[in-house]
This record gives C-alpha cells, structure tokens and sequence, in this order.
C-alpha cells in the first residue's frame, strides 16, 4: 500500500515539476533510502526557489504523509527569513523553538514540519532548493552525529543533482543543436521565402519554448514590414503590417526583451495590440539583417509569462536567428535569381538560339550546309514550322534560295530565284528596303495575295529579316509560325541577332575561303620540286591535315648548290593560314639564298634565325634542318634547328638517327648554331618528317611514335618504298584522319653509272 502511495505521490509530483527542476525527483529518489537509514524520520521533501518570484514550493516529497506538491510559500523581498535562506546554511527548526524568529517557525507550520533539518541543495554552486528532513508529529531533535550524516547524504544528492542537471543541460543543448542543424537542413531545401519563414516561427516555438513566434520582412523595394509567417497567433495578428515610423521606434541593435504594453504603447501598432489582446505578455525581438547591416526584418518570440530564458533557450534562440537571418539571406538571393530568370527567360531562349546558330553557322565553310544547319537550330528553339534562307547574288538584283524547309513543292520552286522588285514576296522587300518586315508590313497586292495563298501562309505570322554584313545586305531570313499573332519585340530582336550571326558567318566563310585559297597557292609553291637532281634519287609527300580548318607551315626543298652539292631542307613553321604561308615562303627562300652565299648549314640558319626574329611576332617560330650532301663525296654536313632529328637507314636495314643541337628559329637571339656531319654509303637513305608524324594519334592519347616509324623504315630499301611505307602505317594507324600536317622527304645518294 505504501510503495503504491509513494508512485502515486511521485507521478504528482513530476506533475508539478518544472522541467528545470525534474532532475530533482531522481536525486531525492537516490537517497531517500539511505535518508531513512540514517535518522529513521519518516519523510525526505524538497523545497524548490523560484527565484523569479521569491517562491519556496514542494518540489518532491516522500514519506507518509507526503507532501502535496505545488504547495508553496512567498518569501517577502528583504525579510529575515528570505536573507537567512539566501544564505544557503544548514538549519534545525522547530516549531516551539523561542530562539527562532518567528517567521522562521511560521515556515515549519506552513509546510506541516514540527521538527524538521534543513539542508541547502547547491548543484553547480547554485541554490536550487533545499532538502527538508523531518519526523511527522514528532518534536525528537537532530543530534549532531545524525545531521552529520543527513548532511552528507543531501550532498551527495546535490552532487547525483550536478550530474544529472548537466546530463540534461548537454543533452538539451544537443537536441537544440539537433533541432538547429535540422531546420538549417529544412532551410536549405527551401528556397522560397514563405516557405522559409514559416519553417523558423514553427522550429521557434518547439526549440525555445516559447508560445508564439511572428517573423516580419520587408521586401526589397517596400516600406512596410509585413508579418511573413505565425506561429500560436490568430490571422489578425498575422494581416498585421509595420510602418517604417512604428520599427524606429524599436530598439533594433540588439535582441531584447519588451512587453506588449510597452511595445504597443511605443509603436502605436494594431499588431502588438492584437497580441496583447491573444494573452501574450512579453516579447523577445531581434532584428535580421543582412549585408551591410541593412534591416530586412525582425523575429519575435512571445509568451505570457516573464521572459527568462533559461542558458539553453538562449542560446537556441540566438542560434535560430542566425538560422532565419541566413533564411532570408538565402531566400532573397532565390527571389533576385528567380525574378532574373522571369526576366532573363526571352534572354536565355534567345542565348541558347544564337548559340545553337552560332555552332550551325561555323560547323562548315559550305555555305548551303550552313544555311540548313540554321535553319534546324532556329526551328528546334523557335518552334516555326516554315523557314527559308536567300543570298542576293553579286548582281544585287537576284535572290537565290540556298535553303528552306515546310513549303509545297510549288513555292519552293516560286522562291529559288527571284527579282528583288518582284512585288509578291516579302523577302525581296525586305532586302530593298534593308529592315525587318512581318505580315504586318505586307502590302495585300494581287501578286502577293496569290503567294500567300499558295504557299499556305496567308494567316499564319511570317518575317522576313536582311542577313548583313558589314552594312550590306547579303541575303534574308524568313520563318513563318502557324499562330497568327504581333511579333513580340524580343521576337523581332532575336530573329534579327540570328539573322547578323548568319551574316557574319557568311563574311566569315567569304574571308575564309579568300585566305585559304591565297595560303594554298602560296605552301603548293613551297611543295614544287623539281623532278630530278643530279647525284640523288629522292621522294616526297605533303598531306594537309583533315581536322585543320586552315593550311599549315610544313615545308621541304631539294635543291643544286656549287661544286655538284645539294642543299637539303625540312621544316615546321608555327601556325596556321596565310600568315604562317607567308612566314614559310620567306624561310625557305631564306635558306636558299644564305645557302648559294656558300656559308655553312648552321651559319645559314644563324642569319636565318636573325631575320625571322625582326619580322615575325613573338609567338611565331620555326623548326627546320638544313644540310648540304656532296653526292660524290657521299658526306652530310646539316644543322638540326628544333627539328625532329632525321634518320639514316643503312643499305642493311639499320637505322641511325641524325643529331638535333641547335635551338629554333625565331625565340633567342645570339644562341650557337652548331653543325654535325654523317656519311651516307652506297644504298642509304636520308628520311627527314616534320613533327605531324610522330604526333599522330589513334584516339585520344596513343601516339604513333619513333618505334612505329622505325618499323615502317626497316624495309624500306628506296626512297619510294620509304615515303610510301611510312604514309599508309601512318594514316592506318589514325584512322584516316591525322590531326597535324605531315611532310616527308627521303633522299638517297644515286648509284654511280654502270
């Protein structure tokens, strides 16, 4: 019966119990046996202080009679009895006992003690309540051996106190600090700042305990704070707005504490008026600001009761404004990008159309596969179902269709070459008159009625835009939808942007090709040998690249010097196009004329290195290896400048290479050019290659390499077999489509006469 009455009491008593103080029940629960050991008194209570309001009230009490918990008393500020508990001393007391002042016996009788031992409970340094010892309707004192023990007793419950309140204090802030990671989670999954808002008032409430929380922003542009989300308040509270005048008038430097009195009285404001209206007392503000300090909002927590947080709720609540202050940081910044894509979207369409133009346009110097190529970009962003592209003839009177899609046989045919005075098409007017025309510019003449008619486009939408380049009109664009509408102006802009890319990719392939056909002409002069030349049998081969869009610098010669010599050339000049042609014809003549002035390989190359120098940019250089063979004397002298070193592959199948020691042409001034020497016996072969060779890939990384190039030469027993040997292993290996220029020139002593 007992032990039932004690759980009963128990589950009052955690009833009453403030969260702060349930560690209580467990301390006392550990003693009270041994409390009963000690002193055999029949009832172990604690009386908890509510600082607060100067309250002494039953916390825990167990024994027959238990205690009623709740039961309480209110100290009175400054009076004997508050200063001698404030002092946390251990007292006896008893009801009869003179010595006491009578308010002192006055709190025995309020709680029913008529002998009772008195012991602070300070955990943590601490005064949370203290640990009543007494014998119901007994007067037995306490005698100094028993309070001795009583009072090691209570302090060890202070200390299991200790341990308990910060178990509870490291497992409170824990789960605050859990519940904050988790709402900075939920935050960064939602963007939108709503959304965001109603997620901090709601994790509010739960993470500091208070009742209510209202979260007012103010958007980027308005005066007004405007409540964005509530929690525990009704709609009136959350319709409510904040004029600028009425946030002045709040202290927004820092988080305080305020009650609704004094904030409606201050602010005037009917929101603080509803919430004093709805029960809630006091209110915890904080300002949210962002960059610069500039004030987007405020966070507000409210309750009904004096607001003292506790170390845990203050620290959530610190923590849960930095959480809504990165909310609405976050949330604004997905607002701009938001209202940027609203904005930008026409943007991003036509970016995406001119980009896919773009790649269209420059997939192809041929000027009809451009066209088609436009043409199946704009229809994929675009969505017309019509479209065709015309040039103007160099005539400036004919218009030619180079492309078009979604027209009857019939107005293709009416549209493949016309005269820009022909009254019914749009597009010859377009090109008269040099600007954009729509359907709305259509002059309805009956030539123009019958067009449209035919080809289906009479109540469809249409444009006709100029394709230009640099401020001539090269030809048109036209598209046609099937929506019969006004062309919006970034409609209007965007064809005619697509219309100036096409224009310049035009001019672009005209410049191209005019470049190009100058830069073959100028490398196919530097490609002539001449069929023969006494003393040597030789081979060689040039083959411009597939992927190079533009004609490279590889270059060779062959060619009589004094005394039955012949000089002997093979290079590489950096780049492309006709700059690089021009830098080779000039190297190669170069070489030449230094050559008939009967100076050395490596003296013509020095000079040669000196002019390129003086006329070439610092980015341009060449490679090359010169060398002058005597025919009879069958002895090379050469200078390798940067160059892929040649090789001599012997009448036995042996290959040697040659040496490379001098630097290349057209990077340091003053450097040494050095000559080497070979002997080139009966039936050897010189082979010279340019970097193309050896650079050559199957894939992306496997290259074709010296071993591969030495395997091809063993078998090579002529200059032919030599050159034609190593080209088809070459363009086998890379699949038909080297990526770099390659020149080959193998030469051979001749034999003597039989």
């Amino acid at each position: 019966m007992a032990s039932r009455v004690e759980d009963r009491n128990r589950r009052r008593t955690d009833e009453h119990l403030p969260v702060s103080m349930r560690p209580l029940q467990e301390a006392v629960e550990s003693i009270v046996e041994v409390v009963k050991a000690i002193s055999e008194r029949g009832r172990l209570s604690i009386l908890s202080v509510d600082p607060s309001t100067g309250t002494l009230s039953v916390s825990a009490s167990l024994g027959e009679p238990a205690l009623p918990a709740g039961r309480s008393l209110r100290l009175e500020p400054g009076s004997g009895l508050a200063r001698m508990l404030s002092e946390a001393r251990e007292l006896v007391i008893g009801v009869d006992d003179g010595a006491l002042p009578e308010e002192v016996r006055s709190l025995s009788r309020s709680f029913g003690f008529r002998t009772s031992f008195l012991v602070p409970l300070t955990p943590l340094g601490r005064l949370v309540g203290w640990a009543v010892i007494d014998e119901p309707d007994s007067e037995r004192a306490f005698g100094e051996r028993e309070r001795r023990l009583l009072s090691a007793a209570v302090r060890q419950a202070s200390t299991l106190l200790e341990n308990l309140e910060l178990r509870d204090r490291v497992s409170s802030r824990q789960r605050t600090f859990e519940g904050i990671a988790h709402l900075g989670v939920v935050l960064t999954s939602t963007l939108r700042l709503d959304e965001a808002a109603r997620q901090v008032v709601e994790y509010g409430s739960i993470l500091t305990g208070l009742r209510a929380f209202i979260l007012l922003y103010r958007p980027e542009g308005a005066a007004e704070f405007a409540v964005l989300a509530g929690e525990g308040v009704s709609e009136r509270v959350t319709n409510c707005v904040l004029e600028p005048i009425e946030v002045a008038a709040i202290d927004l430097e820092r988080i305080r504490v305020y009650t609704t009195a004094d904030l409606r009285s201050i602010t005037r404001s009917k929101l603080f008026d509803h919430c004093e209206l709805e029960g809630f007392a006091y209110a915890l503000v904080a300002p949210l600001s962002t960059e610069g300090g500039r004030l987007k909002g405020m966070l507000i927590g409210l309750d009904r009761r004096v607001l003292q947080l506790d170390e845990e709720q203050e620290v959530a609540f610190h923590l849960l404004v930095m959480q809504a202050t990165n909310a609405v940081w976050n949330a604004e910044r997905y607002e701009e990008q938001m209202r940027a894509q609203r904005e930008l979207a026409t943007q991003l369409a036509r970016s995406t159309t001119l980009r896919e133009a773009a790649v269209a346009a420059t997939s192809s110097a041929d000027v009809d596969e451009v066209a088609r190529g436009v043409l199946e970009a704009l229809r994929e962003h675009l969505g017309h179902r019509a479209g065709d592209i015309r040039l103007l003839e160099a005539d400036g009177v004919h218009l030619t269709l180079i492309a078009a899609f979604g027209y009857p046989e019939p107005t293709v045919r009416r549209i493949a070459r016309a005269r820009t005075d022909d009254p019914s098409l749009l597009a010859l007017r377009a090109v008269r008159e040099d600007r954009l025309l729509t359907h709305d510019d259509d002059v309805l003449s009956p030539e123009r009625l019958a067009f449209l008619r035919g080809s289906g486009v009479l109540e469809e939408r249409h444009a006709s835009v100029p394709i230009r380049s640099r401020g001539a009109v090269l030809g048109t664009l036209t598209l046609v939808f099937e929506v019969r509408r006004p062309f919006a102006p970034e409609e209007l802009a965007l064809m005619q942007t697509v219309a100036d890319v096409v224009g310049q990719a035009f001019e672009n392939m005209r410049v191209y090709q005019a470049e190009h056909d100058l830069a073959e002409t100028l490398q196919s002069s530097l490609l002539i040998l001449p069929e023969r030349v006494p003393g040597v049998v030789f081979e060689h081969l040039y083959h411009s690249a597939a992927e190079a869009a533009r004609v490279g610098g590889d270059f060779y010669d062959v060619f009589e010097l004094e005394h039955g010599r012949l000089g002997i050339v093979i290079g590489d000049v950096s780049g492309k196009g006709v700059d690089a042609a021009a830098l080779t014809m000039v190297t190669r003549n170069a070489i030449r004329a230094y050559a008939y002035e009967g100076a050395s390989p490596a003296r013509t190359l020095a000079k040669v290195n000196e002019m390129v120098l003086r006329m070439s940019d610092p980015s341009s250089f060449v490679t090359a290896l010169f060398g002058v063979l005597d025919p009879a004397r069958r002895d090379l002298v050469y200078c390798a400048a940067g160059h892929p070193p040649g090789l001599v592959r012997r009448r036995d199948g042996r290959l040697e290479a040659t040496a490379s020691s001098s630097p290349f042409l057209g990077a340091f001034d003053s450097l040494e050019f050095v000559d080497e020497s070979a002997l080139l016996g009966s039936g050897d072969i010189l082979f010279l290659y340019t970097d193309g060779v050896l650079e050559a890939r199957r894939g992306d990384r496997e290259l074709f390499g010296e071993e591969r190039l030495f395997e091809a030469l063993s078998g090579a027993s002529t200059p032919v077999r030599a050159v034609t040997e190593v080209f088809e292993r070459l363009t086998a290996f890379a699949g038909g489509e080297l990526s770099d220029d390659v020149a080959l020139l193998a030469v051979m002593p001749a034999p003597p006469p039989a």
